[in-house]
């Protein structure tokens, strides 16, 4: 399941990293090079859970999103209820989730499926001309 990551605001997008990097062990000197780009996204069907509607309708709470440790439970052999809605969702070739963030509370990650790009989606890099490149990646 191809997918691209993004947080709608730097701090919920530091959390994130943080919180990834912490999972893999990662130093605070690992930490230090980052590059941060702006970016302006128009999806066109996506699955909203941050929406009272939608979790609704998947029959989910809030809390059983932010509260999820699917790590723990991928590690026990099941499925947990964030990853079964985002297969369920790339399944049914959505674009993408707009999800609550668990480790920034009131942040909002986006998860974009490149493989069910839709006409009229609009992806494009904010400043891109000021984006130093890195070169050896």
């Amino acid at each position: 399941m191809p997918a691209v990551y993004a947080s709608t605001d730097p701090d919920t997008l530091s959390a994130e990293a943080f919180s990834k990097g912490r999972r893999y062990g990662w130093s605070a000197a690992d930490f230090k090079t980052q590059l941060i780009v702006a970016m302006h996204w128009q999806l066109q069907a996506v699955v909203n859970l941050t929406t009272p509607a939608a979790l609704q309708e998947l029959g989910v709470k809030k809390s059983d999103i932010l509260d999820c440790d699917w790590d723990a439970e991928q590690r026990a052999g099941k499925e947990p209820v964030t990853q079964a809605i985002a297969r369920a969702a790339f399944e049914n070739f959505a674009e993408g989730l707009v999800v609550p963030s668990a480790r920034h509370r009131g942040g909002v990650n986006v998860v974009y499926y490149p493989p069910h790009r839709r006409d009229g989606t609009v992806i494009q890099t904010l400043d891109e001309a000021n984006i130093p490149f890195v070169h050896g990646l």
